[in-house]
């Protein structure tokens, strides 16, 4: 089969949508000889900053050369992307080969799409004998597939609110499902977050550990070693994101011989070693164009604090903005509201979508003043948009998906 005939039959699968438990992916990497014990990885949950500190220790490792799996989602543009190695996206042969040989897993133990693609995942990055691999966790932790593994160290990045209808209606209830990744034996770095998600994070890891001494907390220490490092993504919270890395590399020297040198580099090139992409990303100067994926309301807030702090000469934007039916996307336009200038709806193609016209509807109970909806981002980009305002386009990956590749085209148009 073709790619686009293997990805097709690949996403069909969501159809079953998501399952709780590990039983399936166990049983599929166990008819694969468990592919997973077979090289040595970091497990990453949470809700915000989770892809971010994965491309960081991502980078930083394959500065001290080492050769470094990493898995993420969801994808931007091309669903290799969620399969790297040193930065370098699984092959469209490779990716096809392994599909072939997963897809029937389907059938035989009902394995949704993630644990499939999981699976696959896995098996590349022991065929390939790397050395470590940086595993993302696709939604919660206690039952993602991604869960299997026994890390070297594991990372709890912050957590808010966000797919409440999967892991629970409150802060405790989501903080209980991101714990689930923590393992007897295994060190914890944590994030700065709320009293009450540290007491649910302390809880579970003492009740696996029977001790203390391991709980790890991250914090910028004033007794830490500092580095003195210009990072190419914005915002203040990327401070705090360093901080999880650094801690986290503490631990991995026990494995890894990695450099100052080494840290420094890969904090500088993570976007070049990792294919890092729209996390607040200047895509164009003057005027400034924004692209970020912050899809709940704290993220939101981060980035808004982020154009207030390094965009201050501009008071409004231009917004355009998406979002899935299962955000709420009220309180995230009630955010973006102050900040906007005209807000811009392209529809996007994907299913599971908020329509533009449900989202009008709920910016105009806030009183946003400029309103316009398009049919497709392709329509929106036909209006010239980025070119007279400061631009910012945030809500949702799947919007970046549609029109990175646009952007980037027209940029590229611009500069020959």
């Amino acid at each position: 089969m073709s790619k686009k005939e293997i990805l097709a039959k690949l996403f069909s699968l969501q159809r079953f949508g998501i399952k709780p438990g590990l039983e399936r992916t166990l049983n599929i990497l166990g008819d694969r000889g468990n592919p997973h014990r077979d090289f040595p990885s970091v497990h990453v949950a949470g809700t915000n900053g989770k892809g971010t500190v994965c491309s960081f220790i991502a980078s930083i490792l394959q500065e001290s050369g080492l050769k470094v799996g990493q898995y993420t989602s969801p994808h931007l543009v091309d669903f290799n992307e969620r399969i790297r190695i040193n930065g370098e996206m699984i092959s469209d042969e490779d990716l096809v080969a392994m599909a072939t040989e997963y897809l029937p897993y389907s059938e035989k133990f009902g394995g949704t799409f993630f644990e499939i693609t999981t699976a696959m995942a896995f098996e590349y990055f022991a065929k390939k004998k790397v050395d470590i691999a940086i595993i993302e966790t696709g939604l919660g932790g206690r039952f993602d597939s991604t869960n299997v593994l026994t890390p070297l160290v594991s990372i709890i990045t912050s957590i808010d609110y966000d797919h409440t209808e999967y892991l629970g209606d409150t802060i405790e209830k989501i903080a209980f499902e991101k714990a689930g990744i923590i393992k007897q034996n295994v060190p914890l770095v944590l994030s700065q977050n709320a009293p009450e998600v540290r007491e649910v994070i302390k809880n579970r890891f003492d009740r696996v550990n029977g001790i203390e001494d391991d709980f790890y907390y991250s914090r910028i220490d004033p007794n830490h070693k500092k580095y003195f490092v210009r990072s190419p993504l914005l915002g203040r919270h990327v401070k705090e994101n360093l901080s999880v890395v650094i801690s986290a590399l503490d631990f991995l020297r026990n494995t890894y011989t990695i450099s100052d040198e080494a840290i420094m580099g890969g904090i500088s090139k993570v976007r070049e070693n990792t294919g890092l992409s729209s996390r607040i990303e200047l895509l164009q100067e003057n005027p400034p164009l924004l692209l970020d994926v912050c899809h709940n309301e704290s993220a939101i807030a981060t980035l808004i604090d982020t154009l207030k702090s390094s965009f201050s000469q501009h008071e409004k934007w231009d917004v355009v903005f998406a979002a899935m039916k299962d955000k709420n996307t009220a309180r995230i336009l009630n955010l973006i509201k102050p900040i906007c200038g005209k807000l811009h709806l392209p529809q996007l193609k994907i299913d599971r979508a908020e329509t533009n016209h449900r989202l009008r509807q709920i910016a105009d109970t806030f009183g946003f003043e400029k309103i316009q909806e398009y049919d497709s981002v392709e329509d929106l980009f036909q209006q010239n948009i980025t070119a007279l305002k400061p631009v910012l386009i945030t809500g949702s990956f799947y919007l970046a998906g549609e029109i990175l590749p646009i952007i980037k085209n027209s940029l590229n148009r611009e500069k020959k």
